[in-house]
């Protein structure tokens, strides 16, 4: 009696057992991550806009610079394909849509600088500033909202956000313009303007 091999078990034996991972690919991995690991967080909140999820995110990207070692040599630019990844992983793990906690205090420490801490007393008002802010922060679309943090939270250059965002820095330029302009007219009362 002959035993025949399922379809799962043929493909299983054509494919060809993972090598493990050699010395250098593992010194080019801590290379490209200490080189790269503030960057790529950064990059990372730029998408998600929620720092209590950036260590999650970042860890996934690094798995998946680990998983697609093969192709770091034939990378032209790491930037433009760490923030892919970046960008890919924070999509991936849902984190695009959901970004109120934390994000206010970066922004009121920008936007505000210098002003001091509300009161008790202020606290009801402080709370609608803080969520009529946010939900004009989030309804930014993904292009305004990324060029703002990256600009804003991690002061990165027009010439850098249009390298890493594969733009030229006038698109920067012009996105951050409108960016600014539509959180102004959400944020501004009806009878000021």
């Amino acid at each position: 009696m002959t035993m025949r091999m399922t379809s799962a078990e043929h493909h299983d034996k054509q494919r060809p057992e993972p090598q493990p991972p050699t010395a250098a690919q593992k010194r080019a991995l801590e290379e490209i991550i200490a080189l790269h690991e503030r960057w790529v967080r950064s990059a990372v909140l730029a998408v998600t806009g929620r720092p209590d999820s950036v260590d999650d995110v970042t860890q996934q990207v690094w798995m998946r610079v680990w998983q697609r070692r093969d192709q770091l040599a034939s990378v032209t630019d790491l930037r433009k394909w760490l923030y892919r990844l970046a960008r890919n992983a924070a999509i991936d793990a849902g984190r695009s849509t959901t970004r109120r906690r934390g994000l206010w205090r970066r922004f009121k420490l920008i936007w505000r600088p210098g002003r001091p801490e509300p009161q008790p007393d202020d606290d009801l008002l402080a709370a609608e500033r803080t969520n009529a802010t946010m939900r004009a922060i989030e309804s930014l679309g993904e292009k305004y909202r990324t060029v703002l943090v990256m600009r804003v939270w991690r002061d990165m250059s027009y010439n850098e956000i249009a390298e890493t965002l594969d733009i030229t820095p006038l698109a920067v330029e012009t996105r951050l313009v409108r960016a600014r302009r539509m959180l102004r007219a959400k944020l501004m009362p009806k009878e000021e303007k």
